[in-house]
């Protein structure tokens, strides 16, 4: 008789445990998302500084072979 009672309770329960589950696989899905949107931001960044300290890089090395001579 419990055992009855509880499996209804589960079997009307299921729908919105599902949805429940559901909205919780989507919302980390989107939080992922934007993790994944915010790093790749700032990897262009990081490539944009790394490429103007290389420019500035090859200009002191520039100036020293100059000051060598």
């Amino acid at each position: 008789m419990i055992f009855q009672r509880l499996n209804l309770a589960i079997v009307r329960m299921a729908p919105f445990t599902q949805t429940v589950f559901m909205g919780t696989v989507v919302f980390h899905m989107y939080i992922s998302e934007k993790q994944f949107r915010a790093n790749k931001a700032t990897i262009t960044t990081l490539q944009t500084d790394l490429a103007q300290q290389d420019s500035r890089v090859a200009e002191i090395e520039k100036i020293l072979q100059k000051m060598e001579k």
